[in-house]
């Protein structure tokens, strides 16, 4: 007789400190392009300047966008840019992945997952100082990662 899959609840991860963050940066190219285009005469500078001012609305209007959903299909990672979905049959496993950050030196980590494929992406997107919340990350996806290979027929072939 054969087993239900175990049901793998979905979760979102994200750091609020983060997008707080990129919400800063943003409003502070935004500021920045604002001031000196007040005082540019010139089309160059103008043409500058506004490319300043859509890199900070860029970081704002996308601040939102810094997530990890960990779900029945697998882990999605959407960080500023596009969304990447990564299906849990080709997830070898997971790890802790450590950098360290230029400001203010200090050790970031995140989880990094290891692909059928051989490529590590980096969930860049719930990197965190703390190691508590990247245990507790770490301990979500891995769970979840350990119930999908208990139940799928592919994985355990």
């Amino acid at each position: 007789m054969e087993s239900a899959p175990t049901p793998i609840s979905a979760r979102t991860l994200y750091r609020p400190w983060q997008r707080i963050g990129l919400v800063v940066v943003g409003c502070w190219f935004i500021l920045i392009g604002v001031l000196v285009s007040l005082n540019t005469h010139d089309s160059f500078g103008r043409v500058t300047n506004a490319l300043v001012l859509l890199c900070g609305l860029f970081f704002v209007l996308r601040s939102r966008n810094a997530w990890v959903r960990v779900d029945e299909k697998g882990v999605t990672h959407q960080n500023l840019g596009r969304a990447r979905t990564y299906d849990w049959c080709s997830i070898r496993s997971v790890v802790p992945a450590h950098q360290w950050s230029p400001w203010p030196l200090r050790r970031v980590a995140m989880p990094e997952l290891s692909l059928t494929s051989g490529r590590w992406p980096v969930l860049l997107a719930i990197a965190t100082y703390s190691a508590a919340d990247a245990r507790a990350d770490m301990d979500i996806i891995t769970t979840a990662h350990a119930a999908h290979r208990a139940s799928c027929r592919t994985c355990t072939a």
